[in-house]
């Protein structure tokens, strides 16, 4: 049982190939960029689309700053919510 959950686990964290070929290139070189375990599979999709990633540095930087402002306002995971997603100083 506990090897059927980590597979679960490990099929969830990483990313293939096919996962990445719905997404621009922009995106494919965002997320290879901030996720460490995607960084090989985004590779590999750039070079199979025979594309670079200097060249959409424009979009790859409106996603970064889509990022940011979106872990800003609490909805951008973790850090969001450190940042002051669920703040309220106790008074519910």
């Amino acid at each position: 049982m506990r090897r059927i959950a980590l597979c679960l686990l490990l099929a969830g964290c990483a990313t293939s190939g096919d996962d990445l070929k719905s997404l621009t290139t922009a995106e494919v070189c965002y997320r290879g960029a901030t996720r460490p375990e995607d960084r090989q599979a985004a590779a590999e999709e750039i070079r199979r689309r025979n594309d670079d990633c200097s060249q959409h540095t424009a979009e790859i930087d409106r996603l970064r700053e889509e990022d940011i402002r979106s872990s800003r306002m609490g909805t951008g995971g973790a850090a969001g919510m450190r940042q002051g997603g669920m703040g309220g100083m106790g008074r519910y």
